[in-house]
């Protein structure tokens, strides 16, 4: 399920994709992607073929996201920006200087979202559109979340760690290799002697234990 916000642009989304047009749904660009959602299943080279099937002075400014197993393949074009949100902090990609479109890999858990140039983001986005072609001006979709997945099954992005507190942390340590760290050299002594019959891999200065506490 992906957030979007009402405008004057169309926004399609698709089993294997998502895309924002600068053009009504009635463009010949926006309606080739529809079929698309239609079809069920796609790939990036169906896109490709799409792009250069087309005539740049035709084609509307554009950001279209192509979801494979381990990447994002994400193209813009024109009057869409693009905002990708990876590990390493957010990136924002512009191809308003070139004459064709930007094409850029990102990580299949990267935040992606597409807006319309000059309309700043309005803050949280209160749409959702999990299959289908809508008017909009921005489209997001956060990231980790698998394209036309409802939010409750969608992996959580809240980075909550399932640890113990740091007082427990801190008092965990056994002190029963202090005791024997400390105990008179007549009861280590023996087990230094001892190491020829040790066997091997083993060092009989550990004490016991010491190997699984690692």
């Amino acid at each position: 399920m992906l957030r979007f916000e009402p405008g004057d642009g169309t926004a399609i989304v698709g089993s294997w994709f998502f895309a924002l047009i600068d053009s009504p749904a009635s463009d010949e660009f926006a309606q080739a992607l529809a079929d698309g959602v239609d079809r069920g299943e796609g790939s990036v080279d169906d896109l490709i073929e799409l792009l250069f099937g087309s005539k740049l002075n035709s084609l509307p400014g554009f950001g279209v996201a192509c979801v494979a197993n381990d990447e994002i393949r994400v193209f813009v074009r024109g009057s869409v920006r693009a905002e990708v949100d990876e590990t390493f902090g957010p990136q924002l990609l512009d191809a308003s200087e070139r004459r064709t479109w930007l094409e850029q890999r990102v990580d299949r858990d990267a935040g992606v979202s597409f807006g319309l140039a000059g309309r700043p983001p309005v803050g949280e986005l209160h749409h959702r559109i999990g299959a289908g072609v809508v008017s909009a001006s921005r489209i997001v979709w956060p990231s980790g979340r698998p394209v036309g997945a409802p939010v409750v099954s969608a992996p959580a992005m809240t980075a909550v760690l399932i640890e113990p507190p740091v007082d427990q942390l801190v008092a965990e340590p056994a002190a029963e290799p202090v005791a024997f760290l400390d105990a008179p050299e007549a009861e280590v002594g023996p087990r230094a002697s001892s190491d020829v019959g040790a066997e091997p891999g083993t060092d009989a200065l550990d004490p016991p234990g010491m190997e699984d506490s690692v």
